[in-house]
């Protein structure tokens, strides 16, 4: 039920955009987070899954997200760099048939997020590529598709681009408190011990 709310809620914003004319980016990580903006529009929070892949030939578990909207389906190929030597460093899988955005990362250097789940066996046409922009530890790549590219949206007045995170690196806030919460829970311990 909650799904299906915040699926009508993103919906009916991404409508309200598109009425002007203004385009909307789809952001999505590797992690699941995934949200839909536009001119005028807060960031909405896109529902995310993990389990079974339902994209053809994909594989046992992965993460995917939900969009509410019909886009083409096929396969979107970023590489690390420009020498496009297999393995990529991910594969976005549209699939139109089931809503959905497949995440695949390389996971050959260990798997250090959901989407590390390696590749599927066979890449879906059309096919679209794109080298990743940024330094190691935070990569990203901006994506709008034309006609007939994975992912385009052919139904709304404004372009439709993606937002594609491939390495998240927590705020250095963040591993500060989380320093700061480990060494606290360490110290509370040791008290407790004596």
């Amino acid at each position: 039920m909650k799904t299906t709310v915040l699926m009508a809620v993103v919906f009916l914003a991404v409508l309200a955009s598109v009425s002007w004319g203004q385009g909307i980016t789809v952001a999505i990580d590797e992690y699941g987070n995934g949200t839909v903006t536009g001119i005028g529009i807060a960031p909405i929070p896109i529902p995310h899954h993990f389990g079974q892949d339902p994209s053809p030939g994909g594989l046992e578990t992965l993460i995917y997200d939900t969009i509410p909207f019909a886009f083409q389906s096929g396969d979107l190929v970023i590489w690390e760099d420009a020498s496009e030597n297999w393995p990529p460093s991910d594969i976005l899988r549209f699939n139109t048939q089931f809503g959905t955005i497949a995440f695949y990362s390389d996971n050959s250097d260990g798997s250090d997020a959901p989407a590390d789940v390696g590749f599927p066996g066979n890449i879906i046409d059309p096919l679209a590529q794109g080298v990743e922009t940024g330094t190691e530890g935070n990569n990203w790549f901006d994506y709008t598709p034309g006609v007939g590219d994975p992912g385009y949206v052919s139904q709304f007045p404004g372009v439709v681009s993606y937002h594609i995170i491939s390495d998240v690196v927590p705020e250095p806030a963040t591993m500060t408190l989380l320093v700061l919460g480990l060494g606290g829970a360490a110290i509370l311990r040791r008290k407790m011990k004596r």
